[in-house]
C-alpha cells in the first residue's frame, strides 16, 4: 500500500529492545518470551498473542519536506489508526453528565 504512494516503510523492533518494550508497553517478561520464541529484529512475525511485535519509526534528514510529512501522516492515519466510534454518543453523555 505505502509503495503505490511513493512512501518507503521499513517495520521492525528498532534494534533497540528496551524502546521497543516501553513503546508497545510490554514488561520485560513479555520480551523474554519472544525472544525465547525466536522472535528478532527484521523476522516476518508482526503479531504475538494478538499484539503487535514492532513499530513504526520514522527518520527525517535533510531533504524530508513538508508535504512529505504530510503524505506520510495522511497514510498512516488511513491505514493504521484505527477508529471506533463512542460507545455513548457525545450528546446523550452531555445530558447524562
Amino acid at each position: 500500500m505505502a509503495a503505490v504512494r511513493n512512501i518507503q516503510l521499513r517495520c521492525s523492533s528498532d534494534y533497540n529492545p528496551r524502546g521497543t518494550t516501553l513503546s508497545l508497553g510490554w514488561t520485560g517478561e513479555e520480551l523474554r518470551r519472544h525472544h525465547a520464541a525466536g522472535l528478532r529484529c527484521g523476522d516476518d512475525h508482526d503479531v504475538s498473542n494478538r499484539r503487535t511485535t514492532g513499530i513504526l519509526r520514522v527518520s527525517l534528514g535533510a531533504m524530508t519536506n513538508l508535504e512529505y510529512i504530510d503524505s506520510l501522516t495522511k497514510f498512516i492515519e488511513e491505514f493504521y489508526v484505527e477508529k471506533v466510534p463512542p460507545v455513548v454518543p457525545l450528546g446523550l453523555l452531555a445530558l447524562l453528565l
